[in-house]
């Protein structure tokens, strides 16, 4: 949706009826009230705080919506006596989706993959007691961490990691306007949502939430959580 016709949606969703009330927003105000309720709406289809309760890859429609978010990039890192540590997650990580790994023994030069699945930092030790759960190179599974902004795959000493690749939700670029300057008095680049206009205009939707609670415009607060709380 061009960046212009947004900021009219904003602002007559923000005005009562012809009045022009409340337009008195700076455009870097409106960029960031805008990315602001764009990453809660994201966060939200990630997370499945919603009305259907469906989380990211749930649905058909969730897929749709959020794969354009979806990256995969191979992580570097050190053997350490239990695991494998990677170097910090990237820059633009938002949210983890699954790891991948190909491993190998002294015995079996091989790589092959193994299956990893993203456990609590807590219960470490015990998985690694754990016979059915813990590190195995014959079954070819195991389990991952995060912490520090860095991942752990646990090999616990069966096997080594050759190559490790992480598949992950990045954040969303934050929109701006050519014709304005940020908070910093600095230039703005254009850059336009990077989604379908039907999460385009719940974004709006939620842009206007927030500020009509900033605001106390308790109407427009009301029906624009109606709309995003039927719609996500």
């Amino acid at each position: 949706m061009d960046n212009n016709l947004v900021r009219l949606k904003l602002k007559q969703r923000l005005n009562k009826l012809a009045s022009s009330d409340y337009t008195n927003l700076d455009c870097w105000q409106e960029a960031e009230l805008l990315h602001k309720g764009q990453i809660q709406i994201i966060r939200r289809g990630l997370h499945g705080l919603n009305l259907a309760k469906e989380g990211d890859e749930q649905s058909t429609t969730r897929v749709d919506d959020f794969q354009i978010l979806l990256k995969q990039q191979e992580l570097k890192g050190s053997s350490q006596e239990l695991y494998f540590e990677t170097v910090e997650l990237p820059e633009n990580y938002m949210k983890f989706k699954r790891m991948s790994v190909m491993a190998y023994t002294k015995a079996c030069e091989t790589p092959r993959s193994i299956t990893i699945r993203l456990v609590e930092e807590a219960n470490v030790d015990e998985l690694l007691q754990d016979y059915l759960m813990k590190p195995s190179f014959k079954w070819a599974e195991t389990f991952c961490t995060l912490i520090g902004n860095k991942a752990r795959v646990y090999t616990n000493k069966e096997f080594i990691i050759k190559t490790c690749n992480l598949t992950y939700y990045r954040f969303p670029k934050p929109i701006s306007f050519s014709s304005c300057r940020d908070w910093n008095d600095e230039v703005m680049i254009e850059q336009e949502f990077e989604f379908k206009d039907d999460l385009v205009e719940l974004f709006i939707s939620e842009a206007v939430r927030i500020a009509s609670a900033d605001i106390q415009d308790f109407n427009n607060h009301q029906r624009s959580s109606n709309e995003v709380e039927t719609n996500t």
